[in-house]
């Protein structure tokens, strides 16, 4: 897909720390490597709050110089509680110096969030924005419906191919199917009702499945569960992975698991597609619209612990499903692509009156 040669108008992009963990830190990284003339400044910082507070300062008092420099779009990633305050303080000064406004919602609990703060409290303040970005068709119709936003526009989040293409083969007879999660170790994803699940089957599924959890979060926790629940032989922590150790772990993997309670549009299950694996996750937030249950993967409702079982079970006796289901993963995620997504940012942004 062709990129304009030149854009009608210089956006400056604003969300938490660019090198930060979590789902918005990662699609900005993309953005820095594929969208062209990224500009970005950061709204918190990794490094607690009170550096996250200078951190924020310093970005409002650089608004001024980017509007001097010929910037008129301020886009703001964010989700819900202090993420949404924080660029609701950054696009309201920005609308002061003139810039146009997009907010862009990654948050999956947005809903709870603007029943707690007041719908029609959150509906006025978004009402001000030049735009609304959301992650799918259901976000869509949530910020457009429950909310009154006279502009909401699906931006898909960016996910990238691998370097080396991944050439999947079905998993041999005598050798375990690789399961993977990874996420924040915590109940809304999902991850004690992933345990629960498989020491509910340990003994029919030990050595047949390996399944590696990465991520940060409750580790301790999630160390002391998988022992009581004596599943030290089938599940390894491996820690926060990035870069060739996320490659080379998601290479040699085949099921990807995401038993959320809440999400927008997951990165992770991108990024199984990419890796041509299927998806066992849930029905919540935008993943139905990538996800369709026995097509790219398996939905659950979230919480079904015996359902998850026995999905793992499914998958860990049908090696053709895995190769079958993990092809159609790869194709549905194509429209994530970055030259899609960015036709979707330009468009976007010259829809801004």
């Amino acid at each position: 897909m062709a990129v304009p040669d030149a854009r009608r108008r210089k956006v400056l992009t604003v969300g938490p720390d660019i090198n930060g963990l979590g789902g918005i830190s990662a699609v900005l990284q993309m953005y820095r490597r594929n969208v062209p003339g990224f500009a970005f400044s950061p709204t918190n910082s990794r490094r607690g709050t009170i550096a996250g507070a200078f951190v924020l300062g310093a970005t409002l008092l650089k608004l001024p110089f980017y509007r001097l420099a010929g910037y008129d779009t301020v886009h703001a990633h964010g989700g819900s509680g202090k993420s949404y305050i924080r660029k609701r303080i950054v696009l309201g000064w920005a609308r002061r110096l003139g810039f146009r406004t997009v907010f862009h919602c990654h948050g999956g609990g947005f809903a709870v969030f603007a029943q707690s703060r007041g719908k029609e409290r959150v509906s006025r303040e978004l009402a001000r924005y030049d735009a609304v970005a959301v992650l799918s068709g259901g976000w869509r119709r949530y910020f457009a419906g429950e909310l009154g936003c006279r502009s909401v526009t699906v931006i898909d989040n960016m996910v990238e191919l691998p370097a080396v293409p991944v050439e999947r083969r079905e998993v041999p007879e005598d050798e375990p199917v690789r399961f993977v999660f990874l996420g924040k170790l915590c109940r809304d994803k999902g991850v004690w009702d992933l345990l629960d699940a498989l020491a509910s089957e340990r003994d029919s599924l030990d050595g047949r499945i390996k399944v590696s959890v990465g991520g940060n979060g409750d580790v301790d926790e999630f160390c002391r569960r998988t022992a009581e629940l004596g599943l030290e032989g089938m599940v390894e922590y491996v820690g926060c992975v990035y870069g060739a150790d996320k490659d080379a772990l998601l290479r040699r993997c085949d099921v990807m698991l995401l038993p959320s309670y809440i999400e927008g549009m997951p990165i992770t299950l991108l990024e199984a597609g990419v890796y041509a694996m299927p998806s066992i996750t849930t029905t919540v937030g935008g993943i139905p619209e990538l996800i369709t249950d026995g097509v790219q993967g398996t939905l659950l409702t979230p919480g079904d612990v015996p359902a998850l079982a026995a999905a793992i079970k499914n998958y860990a006796g049908d090696r053709q499903l895995i190769l079958r289901q993990g092809c159609a993963a790869a194709e549905a995620v194509r429209t994530h692509l970055p030259d899609a997504v960015n036709a979707q940012l330009y468009k976007l942004y010259d829809s801004l009156s």
